[in-house]
Parts: structure tokens; C-alpha cells; sequence
């Protein structure tokens, strides 16, 4: 069902039924990027570019993606989430790597992406909303714990090294 309309304190579906709410968190998701659909490599019904599971593109051997911009092949309902795109960065780096090599494509990494993964999204007024299968909690907490591991993420990263 599609929302017809947000107003103060009610939004309306597409059925015409009302829903009361007393706050609302209006999450679009991701979206492709037009190039995609106008490249001629083949795309999901979104228009995400199709790769397999080395995250190589499924059209064109030489085109890799990893994060929103992707669909797995093997696992089409990865979500589109940042948790799901650093863990591949990774194995994209070593991919890409190993495509520079003639002859090392047997060696290419696969991903496998987990089951379900922790969302944590900062609401603006010192809480956040977590989510992790179908629980769902909020508070100020939460919102902590979500700077924990953000400042924690970001510290892997202040200091870069050169080869």
C-alpha cells in the first residue's frame, strides 16, 4: 500500500485508511542511478546493476560494484544498507586487486552476505531508532550506542599509512 498523504498526526494509504501516528520516519530507501538502465549491462527491475557474488558485474566482467549501487545476483534481497556495503568493500578491494593479475579471476573472493544486520538511525532529538530482525527500540540509549559504535568506526580511519 502506497501513502496518499502525510499530515499533521494522520497519514492516509491508498486504501483510505487513516493511521494515527506520533511520530513519523519517512524512509525512501535507495534508488538507482540512471546510467545503469542506459549502459546496456544488465540491471534488476530497479534498475540496481546485477553482480555476482564477487561482486563482478553479471553483463560485463570487467565492471565491479558493491554497496547501493549493486544487486547480488545470488542474494537479491540484500538490503541496500551501509552495513551490507562495508562489508563488501573489502572483498571488492581484493577483487579489483586480483583482476589487475591476468589468469587470477579463480582466486577472486566471494561475499555471502549475513541474515539480517543492526540499523541504528539517529532521529535528530538525542534518541535514535534501533532495529535488528523484528525487534524495534528507541531511546536516548540507543542513540549512544549508535555514537559508540560510529566514533568506533571512524577511528579505524584517522590515521592513513602509506604503502
Amino acid at each position: 500500500m502506497q501513502v496518499e498523504e502525510a499530515g499533521a498526526g494522520t497519514v492516509r494509504l491508498s486504501s483510505g485508511t487513516e493511521l494515527p501516528y506520533d511520530t513519523m520516519v519517512w524512509a525512501t530507501g535507495a534508488s538507482a542511478p540512471e546510467i545503469f538502465r542506459t549502459s546496456g549491462l544488465e540491471a534488476d527491475h530497479a534498475g540496481f546493476l546485477l553482480v555476482d557474488s564477487t561482486l563482478r558485474s553479471v553483463s560485463d566482467p570487467a565492471i565491479f560494484a558493491a554497496g547501493d549501487a549493486a544487486t547480488l545476483r545470488p542474494f537479491p534481497a540484500t538490503p541496500k544498507s551501509g552495513v551490507y556495503a562495508v562489508r563488501q568493500g573489502p572483498i571488492l578491494a581484493r577483487n579489483l586487486g586480483l583482476a589487475l593479475v591476468r589468469g587470477a579471476s579463480e582466486h577472486f573472493q566471494h561475499y555471502r552476505p549475513q541474515r539480517r544486520s543492526l540499523v541504528l538511525i539517529n532521529t535528530g532529538d538525542g534518541r535514535a531508532i534501533l532495529s535488528y530482525g523484528s525487534i524495534a527500540l528507541t531511546g536516548r540509549w540507543v542513540m549512544r550506542l549508535k555514537d559508540r559504535i560510529d566514533r568506533r568506526f571512524m577511528r579505524r580511519f584517522q590515521r592513513l599509512t602509506t604503502p
